[in-house]
């Protein structure tokens, strides 16, 4: 069964059975009554439109790339179930990778998912070095023409609509709840890496201890990196509250910290997808829940608008946190 003999099945033409089962009924003012007895006939027969004749005709594959620079662990599951929920329902369909934080291999994707002639892409970006720039360029297209990209979860210089968190607000909340507990020494866990995220928790964490009068010298920074430094942790023998830019950093220093010195009385602030960290005994955790459904959700909905209607405005969008979990 083709559209030609459906159409002549039904006693409509081929042009008003294709706009039907291409969704344009209302955008052609086809009558409710005919779309109804073309739906339903092709239901009753199990027809399906031939998928890549209605590539050639539309011009769109209904393909969403999906690129994230890590491998898929509970955060990019989670904005992953965003977007699916978003595409769930429309013709789109979604074609995921994952890059080994890896530049390159980003490019490779990003290539070989415009050679497939996606609709439009989402990336999570990779995090740098130290002292190193994203390299944009592999994000623009090589023939100059227009591509729907959507960043999330960390700021590139690219002009594309952004979906991120409001990290600052994630560390001055830390902050905040760490002095209203008494807490007066402070320690703070990064990694090696540049990455918009992080920088923006470390910003409002750093700032709100200070203006709140604590001093650079009850505030110890460490940088976490593999293989772990003794030395750096022994900077962290006297704090009693400990904020980091993830919850894989918090949890790899409590890890190691607990063999330099007793963790009974630590507080910690600790941001995630969900509470998958149980403190050891003493140690007082709280979490702050990233929206990262929501995430996936907006980013899907920005791209299906950008696609419909490319001339639009670049846009910013920063998610607030929802409240902490004990």
């Amino acid at each position: 069964m083709n559209i030609k003999k459906l159409s002549a099945e039904l006693g409509v033409s081929v042009c008003t059975v294709s706009r039907v089962l291409s969704g344009k009924a209302r955008q052609y003012r086809i009558a409710e009554a005919t779309e109804k007895k073309i739906l339903a006939k092709a239901c009753e027969i199990g027809f399906r439109p031939n998928y890549f004749a209605y590539s050639l005709n539309t011009g769109r594959t209904n393909t969403v790339g999906m690129i994230f620079a890590n491998t898929i662990d509970n955060f990019l599951g989670s904005i992953m179930e965003g977007v699916e929920s978003e595409l769930r329902g429309t013709d789109f369909q979604m074609v995921v990778a994952t890059c080994e934080n890896n530049p390159a291999i980003e490019k490779l994707e990003i290539e070989r998912m415009l050679h497939r002639r996606v609709d439009g892409i989402i990336i999570y970006p990779s995090a740098m070095p130290p002292g190193q720039w994203y390299p944009v360029e592999h994000i623009r297209r090589p023939d100059d023409k227009w591509m729907p990209y959507v960043i999330i979860g960390r700021q590139v210089e690219f002009e594309a609509d952004h979906i991120l968190f409001d990290d600052e607000v994630a560390g001055v909340r830390a902050a905040e709840r760490l002095l209203a507990a008494g807490c007066r020494r402070f320690g703070l866990v990064t990694l090696p890496m540049e990455c918009s995220a992080n920088d923006g928790r470390i910003k409002g964490y750093l700032g709100a201890l200070r203006n709140h009068g604590v001093p650079d010298t009850a505030i110890m920074t460490v940088c976490l990196r593999t293989p772990v430094d003794t030395a750096d942790l022994a900077q962290l023998a006297d704090i009693d509250a400990l904020f980091g830019v993830n919850d894989i950093s918090v949890m790899r220093c409590i890890e190691h910290l607990g063999r330099i010195r007793p963790l009974a009385g630590l507080r910690c602030e600790i941001i995630g997808t969900r509470p998958i960290f149980g403190p050891p005994l003493g140690v007082s955790a709280h979490y702050q829940i990233m929206p990262a459904r929501e995430m996936g959700c907006v980013a899907a909905r920005h791209l299906l608008q950008l696609m419909d209607t490319p001339a639009q405005p670049q846009r910013t969008v920063r998610l607030p946190w929802p409240e902490s979990q004990s």
